[in-house]
């Protein structure tokens, strides 16, 4: 397993401030999961659901803000069952705006040689109509137009690992649900290399700041493109699509203060309360909001030193304290938090 890389991408998350590091944690926690119950338990009923790693995901979130005092993601739980199609509904900054990007959880069924592996519960239908289709319909509802499946998954040695990529980083993959040809809709069983090494991605892939004014990962002193919509049109880019501006002008963006004052509908997720709901029984399946925090912060490209875009200006701006972490190494506190965790 990968437990060494996960504490790397962990520590990473802390001295960077980083989103993406911090997926690139769960990513390899969520394989490391799926692997040990695979290697452990095949001849007993012990398995590993859905919705287990997704309240994985968000103990581990909680978990690194309470231990590094830093806010990475607001996650809230819906007060009702959803009847949406999804099992977790991202509030990601894209441009200057947020958008609302419904997603469902499956997991992956390993085979016995761990090359290939089976979404066993991928055609699913509950009272309320086929799972695809309300995943589609809600993210219409949300003016996204981006239906995504969250795919948990364990492989090893597997040929179907794009070039270049990290194989324990698939533990989350995601695709988009109009992606999916009809022909691997209509199998009966589909597997892992139905999905990878496209349209599927890294998790992480999803959460690559992009520079206010610039398109894809021009560096700050680049001049700005003429097209004002140019970091939509590269953000649906990765889900396979090539939207337009007609297609942009229908999408609704939020605040982030949009997404966090809809107390009506959700509760906000702490560690303390958390663990509450995890000691009593629950009959309903969990649905959690999570939504990023604004600021995109990443390392300056050419010196390493991290940093963050203040008050969207474009400017970027060395938070001091991290940059003493960053260039004299972790106290040997810090260290032995990191290798008892």
């Amino acid at each position: 397993m990968f437990e060494k890389e996960a504490v790397e991408y962990r520590k990473n998350a802390r001295i960077l401030r980083s989103s993406e590091e911090l997926i690139k944690f769960v990513s390899t926690e969520t394989y490391n999961r799926i692997g040990f119950v695979k290697k452990y338990f095949t001849k007993s009923f012990l398995r590993v659901y859905e919705v287990t790693i997704t309240q994985n995901l968000v103990y581990e979130i909680l978990k690194f803000e309470i231990e590094t005092g830093q806010k990475l993601v607001d996650i809230y739980e819906a007060k009702n069952e959803s009847t949406k199609g999804a099992d977790l509904l991202m509030g990601l900054q894209v441009g200057t705006g947020f958008l609302k990007i419904p997603m469902q959880a499956k997991i992956l069924d390993p085979h016995v040689r761990e090359l290939n592996g089976t979404y066993n519960a991928f055609h699913h239908r509950n009272e309320t109509g086929v799972q695809i289709d309300l995943l589609n319909n809600y993210a219409v509802e949300c003016r996204s137009r981006l239906p995504l499946y969250l795919l948990y998954n364990y492989t090893f040695g597997s040929p179907y690992i794009e070039a270049g990529e990290i194989e324990h980083l698939y533990g989350c993959s995601y695709l988009s649900a109009e992606k999916i040809p009809a022909a691997i809709l209509a199998k009966s069983t589909i597997n892992f290399s139905d999905f990878h090494p496209s349209p599927g991605k890294p998790w992480h892939h999803m959460f690559k700041r992009r520079n206010d004014g610039n398109g894809g990962n021009n560096p700050p002193n680049e001049p700005e493109l003429d097209d004002p919509n140019s970091d939509i049109k590269e953000f649906y880019s990765r889900f396979g699509m090539d939207v337009t501006d007609e297609f942009i002008s229908t999408l609704t963006f939020y605040t982030h203060e949009d997404l966090t004052a809809e107390t009506d509908q959700w509760e906000r997720v702490t560690i303390d309360n958390f663990n509450d709901k995890a000691k009593s029984p629950r009959i309903r399946k969990p649905f959690y909001k999570m939504v990023m925090q604004p600021l995109p912060m990443r390392p300056d490209g050419k010196e390493g030193i991290p940093q963050y875009i203040d008050d969207r200006t474009g400017e970027f701006d060395v938070d001091e304290d991290i940059l003493e972490q960053w260039t004299e190494g972790v106290s040997i506190e810090e260290e032995q938090t990191e290798e008892a965790y």
